[in-house]
């Protein structure tokens, strides 16, 4: 016993009051054979299991003055374990039958496997062996324990063998028991179709179910005609450890995702984590993954996969993105790149890095991380609707479907689309073929085939989708929608013509395609600026002469901040008098959408700028030349260089003043002309930068006199 003594105790205290008080049955005392002795000799013997698993206390008596209960050590002992009630190590009197010591176990779990039943036992060469045995056989049961035997009972399988399960769009998803006589469309009546809902429809063309296959034994994908199946026209027979998974359109959608073709080309886009951070934050760790396109290559995805401890972000890759990243280097996945990029749309590729950066791995959808592989199968079973269909995008299909059925699945054709005609482009190994086919009566009851991308082409020219601006001197002035083909003169005339105040000759005509490749000019030009001045340093060219260093290099820089922060215009040289236009077609042009037109009054000044005293506008004086206006400018300063004198004219042409006496320029300047007298650039000769300056002083003069004429 735990605290062995003499003890006081009730007159009405039993052996089992006198072991609590000394503490109970050490670990190495008996349980079986607790002994009351009275005057040195024995009265009655204890068995506490009789007490403990049977509530027997008959041998429990009532102690007497002077009694001694005395706890001998234990004895023999066996283990039993696994599935049994009571697990535990057993005291025994002797050997035992197995159908006794498991009674004395509680028996059998309902999960206990009893055919396999593992007897251990130390042999006589003192060696341990195994033993195995049924205990569904009546000689297995009266095999004996005998001390130091451990007898261990295994446990069933936790899965069944005998189950289906079904998940995706139905109401219940779920595990459900398999019989021989299961078909799809009886497992679908208990997993109950959702009906479609705004932002969560079904997909009926098509259905998978997962199979093994009993000569190979790998699990495949089978598609099935989801309609067809739920309105009885077909069915199949489901196996054991079947899967089948109903479609949502979201699934569907996702299969034209930039992040799936991103896969395709090997590049796996970066997770977010569960809690929505940022993609390149998680756990504390931040992650650049710029090097591959915004995402994971394969062999990064096998690392963080295998690494435990890898950032949150780099373990919740979509699995079904991952599967197209194992095939990124195949022939099929180019195929399938090729006809998503055929199928989509011009603004869609336009925009594609663009999306690719937006697309996280929290879009994946729910199946594709149950059932990854669902994603190629889907993909290498879809075929492209594009152009005048209401719901363009991929269509993943069964075998035998019919083309009116593809095409009612996409909302069915626009109204644009052309009813005799549809383009088909097929890509195999990588290569794309195109051919229009006739849309006869019964082309709508042709079967198609996955692979291709049909193009719904529209019937008539699509009308220019846009809008010009006309402004100033006319008499409607506004926002004109514009048609296709539409040139300058028919707006004109839709916006009454000029009126009177017009000035046709100095009018301001831009266009965005021309202001973005001025603003690519400009900084092309301060970068060439700034790399000129640096060679020349780097070679010497001001070792001479410090102060022309300093000079030079405080100009160049000057123009190249202008130049940088100058706002273009894009400006065209155009002709905006109708009657010159009727006159000459040539000089009448198309219109694009997004283009402006100004028309301002008959200007009665002339502006100087540059290297004048007094640089402003004067009043227009009919008949002068260059040189007046000049002169009353107050004349040019010590560094203008008066051989490179320019006019900017009013329509933006800029020409210059030839002031030699033998070529002297007789053309009077126009009312609206701006005269620029550029800086001497002979500081420059040396940086071979003259012909460079001259030209950018040149474009800015006509940028800033197209912005005066706007602004006035």
């Amino acid at each position: 016993v735990s605290q062995p003594g003499a003890y006081t105790v009730s007159g009405l205290a039993t052996i089992t009051h006198a072991l609590v008080a000394g503490g109970g049955v050490s670990t190495v005392g008996s349980l079986r054979n607790i002994q009351l002795k009275r005057g040195g000799r024995l009265v009655r013997t204890l068995d506490l299991y009789d007490l403990l698993m049977r509530g027997n206390a008959s041998a429990d008596v009532r102690l007497q003055a002077g009694d001694a209960v005395f706890v001998p050590p234990v004895g023999p002992r066996i283990a039993i374990a696994g599935a049994v009630r009571r697990p535990a190590i057993y005291e025994v009197k002797g050997p035992v039958p197995v159908r006794a010591a498991l009674e004395m176990a509680g028996g059998l779990m309902p999960g206990a496997r009893k055919d396999q039943a593992m007897l251990e036992r130390i042999g006589p060469d003192g060696r341990r062996g195994l033993r195995q045995f049924d205990l569904a056989q009546v000689a297995s049961q009266m095999q004996t324990l005998q001390d130091g035997d451990r007898l261990t009972i295994g446990n069933i399988a936790a899965d069944a063998n005998n189950r289906v399960r079904v998940f995706g769009h139905v109401r219940y998803p779920n595990t459900y028991a398999w019989s021989p006589d299961l078909t799809l469309s009886r497992l679908l009546a208990q997993a109950q179709l959702r009906p479609s809902e705004p932002g969560l429809e079904i997909y009926p063309l098509l259905g998978l179910l997962e199979k093994t296959d009993p000569l190979t034994g790998l699990r495949d994908w089978q598609g099935f005609d989801l309609g067809a199946v739920t309105s009885g026209a077909t069915d199949l027979p489901l196996g054991r450890e079947d899967r089948v998974i109903v479609l949502t359109r979201a699934d569907i959608a996702y299969l034209s995702a930039p992040a799936v073709r991103a896969a395709l080309r090997g590049v796996l886009p970066q997770a977010i984590t569960e809690q929505g951070v940022s993609r390149r934050e998680a756990s504390g760790a931040k992650i650049d993954l710029e090097s591959t396109a915004d995402g994971m290559t394969a062999q990064e995805l096998a690392s963080a996969t295998a690494d435990s401890r890898a950032p949150v972000s780099q373990q919740r890759v979509c699995p079904g993105l991952a599967e197209l990243v194992k095939m990124a280097d195949s022939a099929r996945a180019l195929s399938i790149r090729v006809q998503l990029e055929t199928q989509a749309s011009a603004a869609e590729a336009r925009n594609n890095q663009a999306a690719l950066a937006e697309q996280l791995d929290g879009d994946c959808p729910d199946v594709y991380h149950k059932a990854p592989s669902a994603l190629p199968y889907l993909l290498e079973h879809g075929i492209g609707m594009a152009g005048e269909v209401r719901r363009p995008g991929l269509y993943p299909i069964a075998d035998g479907t019919r083309f009116e059925r593809l095409l009612a699945s996409t909302g069915g054709e626009t109204a644009q689309s052309d009813p005799a005609i549809v383009e088909f482009s097929n890509s195999i190994s990588g290569s794309t073929s195109f051919e229009r086919q006739t849309r006869a009566a019964s082309f709508a009851e042709a079967v198609v085939q996955p692979g291709g991308v049909y193009r719904f082409i529209p019937a008539n020219t699509l009308p220019e989708v846009g809008s010009i601006e006309i402004r100033g001197e006319v008499r409607f002035p506004g926002r004109y929608v514009i048609a296709r083909g539409e040139k300058l003169s028919q707006v004109l005339q839709r916006a009454g013509g000029l009126n009177e105040n017009a000035y046709a000759y100095g009018a301001v005509f831009t266009r965005e395609s021309a202001r973005k490749a001025e603003q690519e000019a400009n900084m092309r030009g301060a970068r060439d600026l700034r790399e000129s001045l640096a060679s020349a340093a780097t070679k010497g060219l001001f070792s001479n002469n410090a102060l022309q260093g300093q000079t030079a290099t405080s100009s160049v820089t000057e123009l190249a901040q202008r130049l940088e922060s100058a706002k273009p215009v894009g400006r065209i040289v155009i002709e905006a008098d109708p009657a010159v236009l009727a006159a000459r077609p040539t000089q009448d042009f198309l219109l694009e959408p997004g283009d402006s037109l100004f028309v301002p009054k008959r200007p009665n000044s002339v502006a100087v700028n540059g290297q004048v005293l007094n640089p402003g506008s004067l009043l227009f004086m009919s008949g002068a030349h260059a040189d007046t206006y000049i002169e009353q400018a107050g004349g040019v300063t010590q560094s203008a260089d008066e051989d490179r004198t320019f006019v900017v004219l009013p329509n933006g042409i800029a020409r210059p003043v030839e002031r030699h006496w033998l070529s002297y320029n007789s053309n009077a300047v126009p009312p609206g002309s701006v005269i620029v007298v550029p800086r001497d650039v002979s500081p420059y000769t040396g940086l071979l930068l003259t012909e460079k300056i001259s030209s950018i002083v040149a474009s800015l003069a006509v940028s800033a006199a197209a912005l005066v004429t706007i602004g006035r």
